[in-house]
């Protein structure tokens, strides 16, 4: 998990860079920065919803997951884009339960309504 958590972050932070400097990336095969920027954004997406996917084995598991939650809950942009933000929260209150450990569900949807 720790791998995927540092894959996602890497995606992020491209994202970002792209998507604040936009013209800081030289066009290349006809593509701009806000779409390269965009690109990065749905991998780290895609990372996220596996990350999401994976039964977590420990407590320690559970906290990559809340860490992920967390950063997507101060990005108002992707809680505007997607709904990763509550299936992360799924599968976190899932992986508790499966552990058997204590977890406050919080059901705050995403801002936006959330889209694919």
């Amino acid at each position: 998990m720790e791998a995927l958590f540092d894959l996602w972050n890497l995606r992020m932070s491209h994202a970002r860079a792209l998507e604040a400097d936009p013209r800081g990336y030289l066009e290349e095969h006809g593509l701009s920065g806000l779409q390269v920027g965009e690109g990065a954004r749905r991998i780290a997406r895609r990372i996220a919803q596996h990350l999401a996917g994976l039964p977590a084995l420990s407590p320690d598991q559970v906290i990559w997951k809340i860490v992920l939650k967390e950063a997507l809950e101060a990005d108002l942009d992707e809680r505007r884009r997607s709904l990763t933000l509550v299936m992360l929260r799924a599968a976190i209150a899932a992986d508790f339960a499966r552990l058997g450990l204590a977890y406050a569900v919080d059901a705050e949807p995403p801002a936006g309504g959330g889209h694919h």
